[in-house]
């Protein structure tokens, strides 16, 4: 019995992430934080990163999820923010 439940670009990226599975193999789970935004970040006067706070959103992952997580929050809605962040890790790192 079909039940159908996915829709077809669903399907799609479920059958691109089991082909994709093994670009995480050796990893080792480290705390994540889904709130790693700039709004939770500390800075000090010399614009210095210098620690991070709000930790009830944390979860085990992979170390690729921090990338994740501010891509889809932040620099997915700021131009100059996207291009740095390419600028820095090269656009492979979609790939």
């Amino acid at each position: 019995m079909e039940l159908k439940l996915l829709q077809p670009a669903e399907l799609e990226l479920l059958e691109w992430a089991l082909q994709n599975a093994g670009v995480f193999e050796g990893s080792k789970p480290v705390p994540i934080s889904w709130d790693s935004t700039p709004g939770n970040w500390l800075v000090d006067s010399n614009g210095i990163f210098t620690g991070l706070i709000d930790f009830e959103n944390m979860l085990w992952g992979v170390d690729v999820d921090h990338f994740s997580v501010l891509f889809e929050k932040c620099f997915i809605k700021d131009e100059r923010a996207k291009l740095a962040f390419f600028e820095g890790y090269g656009e492979e790192t979609l790939t």
